[in-house]
């Protein structure tokens, strides 16, 4: 087992909200209507009986081209009639099953995602980078808007768009250093169609140079608001350029193939916010889905749409614009690893676990909307993110187990004790889990307006297990626990209770007589591990951690601690592989103890 704690401080100025999350915060009242009609998405429908095996393939392409074809004709733009974020994935869905398509299924794709020279339009504008040719029509059902406010006859949307898909690669490609889809000297085609309710879509076309192109909505009327000082118009049509572009990245890095390109979307949805953050078009796509991380993380969260951006964004805030760049290189150079996979070994590379990434983000989750904390704990925008769905909530201490709880492959359930009474002792977690693929994190609101969270990852399974934390329940205002299962095959289930080591004014915790200092685990570690002390009275205590020539190397704790158990954490990531020795000086003397890092 092992398990951590952080602290965060609260904010310095919590009534001083940037002019974005104002905004956004108007906007989702004026949004309501369009997500909710959003969220009925049917491309996703036929995706879900797919998947639950009530349809086959041949019949799910068949019904997604058949959507596809009917919102492009309809011209019903409409907020009633829904929107398509992108068609991509239809196309890379075709492509992973291609040997299992009847011919009929096959002609239905190839004339929905023509190759033919239709796109060759009227009229042509090459970008300013000299990168993109776009293709488009003044007159017909295809006809972008008409104005052109500085009279140079091409239209201020094309100009818009050829500005969009030149940040989006000075951005995706230049600035975050991702495989170019464009050879050189050569130029990539954009072309713009009346889609319905579709955004746009990248398709595979053997007659351009990248081998793929875009093909974006020809006026965006009537889609759902986003944030865009510049209006919505403007708004969508950049983030669908930085969408679709990514969608060519794509291809130029693995040919769509391999299990990483079932998560294509909700890469592709990442680049949005990253390339422009003030657009903010996804807030309408992460709630009220069938399986996105607010309202339904009991869902399998595998394989990740756009509604799912939100975990793609938590490696993101967390690590740093690099972490996915390097993750795509690993599935370039490996194309059949699954992103999980790949994800998982990035994490080892820059010193983490997967399973505490896994669970920190969907505390991330837990930790917004309603449920979001005063301290700067958790996502960027997560005042302006849905709550999330507690699964359910409890008010009194436990004084034994909870039910069973069952969680799905690679799903979350979130819980919440509100105490109705005060207590006078410290926080005991009991938990028992059928599998180590169960992670569990504790966020504690606390009175003061501060949080802390503990993360307990890879623990025993089968038998019940005991944290005794140093958190006074008369100072909490709520904790929320969240439980994942980081398997990607098969359910796990769990239980747990909450309660208090001072019951009726009596201590009840069982300790030994003397203060014990437990061997670290993991050890050998890399590079982080846990030290856990065991405390028979409150007293101050060091623990310092020192090399092999006895050089003081850190100072892990120096204060007063509770009776009870305590775990501090060690993190050698800028330390040699060696041999170190971790030392407690307390009232009762000084013990030592042995521990190895290997990189």
């Amino acid at each position: 087992m092992q398990s951590y704690v952080k602290t965060l401080k609260k904010a310095p100025d919590l009534n001083l909200l940037t002019y974005k999350r104002i905004f956004a915060t108007l906007l989702v009242l004026l949004v309501a209507i369009p997500v909710l009609a959003q969220n009925s998405n049917p491309l996703l429908q036929v995706n879900e009986a797919y998947s639950a095996g009530e349809i086959d393939i041949n019949q799910a392409i068949i019904k997604q081209i058949e959507i596809l074809r009917h919102s492009k004709h309809s011209h019903d733009h409409t907020e009633s009639s829904g929107h398509i974020k992108c068609a991509t994935p239809v196309l890379m869905m075709a492509n992973r099953h291609k040997d299992e398509l009847t011919d009929e299924t096959q002609r239905m794709v190839d004339s929905f995602f023509s190759t033919q020279p239709k796109f060759k339009l009227s009229q042509d504008y090459v970008s300013e980078s000299g990168k993109f040719r776009l293709s488009f029509e003044t007159v017909g059902s295809d006809a972008v808007p008409s104005a052109d406010n500085n009279g140079n006859a091409i239209p201020d949307y094309i100009e818009w768009a050829a500005e969009a898909a030149d940040s989006s690669y000075r951005h995706e490609i230049e600035t975050l250093g991702f495989t170019d889809p464009i050879p050189p000297g050569q130029t990539y085609n954009i072309s713009f169609e009346n889609l319905g309710g579709a955004y746009g879509f990248a398709t595979t076309d053997g007659t351009q140079p990248a081998g793929t192109r875009i093909v974006i909505e020809n006026d965006f009327v009537g889609f759902p608001e986003n944030t865009d000082p510049e209006g919505n118009q403007k708004g969508a049509l950049k983030v669908t350029i930085a969408h679709e572009f990514k969608h060519a990245i794509q291809y130029a890095m693995n040919n769509w193939s391999g299990e990483s390109d079932s998560w294509a979307e909700m890469d592709a949805t990442l680049m949005e916010e990253v390339v422009y953050d003030n657009v903010n078009d996804y807030y309408n796509y992460i709630a009220g889905f069938g399986g996105d991380l607010f309202s339904s993380p009991t869902s399998s969260l595998i394989p990740g749409s756009y509604e799912d951006i939100t975990w793609a964004l938590y490696f993101h805030e967390r690590y740093g614009e690099q972490i996915w760049p390097d993750i795509w290189t690993r599935i370039e150079a490996n194309p059949s690893i699954s992103l999980l996979d790949a994800v998982s070994a990035e994490m080892t590379n820059i010193g983490t676990t997967f399973q505490e990434a896994a669970i920190e983000s969907y505390v991330w989750h837990f930790a917004s909307g309603s449920t979001n904390s005063a301290s700067s704990f958790g996502f960027e925008e997560r005042e302006v993110y849905p709550s999330p769905t507690i699964r359910r909530n409890f008010t009194e201490l436990q004084s034994e187990m909870s039910d069973t709880f069952v969680n799905t492959r690679f799903s979350a359930s979130y819980f919440v004790m509100d105490p109705t009474n005060s207590s006078d002792g410290l926080v005991k977690f009991d938990y028992q889990t059928s599998s180590a693929d169960v992670q569990i994190g504790i966020i504690v609101y606390k009175s003061d307006q501060t949080v802390e969270t503990q993360y307990i990852t890879s623990p025993i399974s089968g038998a019940t297990q005991t944290i005794n934390t140093d958190w006074k329940w008369n100072e909490i205002d709520r904790i929320g626990l969240v439980f994942v299962n980081t398997s990607t095959t098969v359910p796990s289930n769990f239980s747990f209770a909450l309660a208090d080591y001072f019951i009726n004014g009596i201590d009840t915790l069982d300790v030994p007589s003397a203060i014990e200092l437990s061997q670290n685990f993991p050890n050998p570690f890399n590079p982080s591990t846990m030290i856990q002390l065991t405390l028979p009275s409150s007293q101050e205590l060091s623990l310092k951690v020192y090399d092999y020539q006895g050089r003081l190397v850190q100072t892990l704790f120096e204060g007063t601690l509770n009776r009870g158990f305590h775990n501090v954490p060690f993190d050698a990531s800028n330390l040699a592989s060696g041999i170190y020795f971790y030392t407690l000086v307390s009232e009762q003397g000084t013990q030592t103890k042995k521990m190895t890092l290997l990189k």
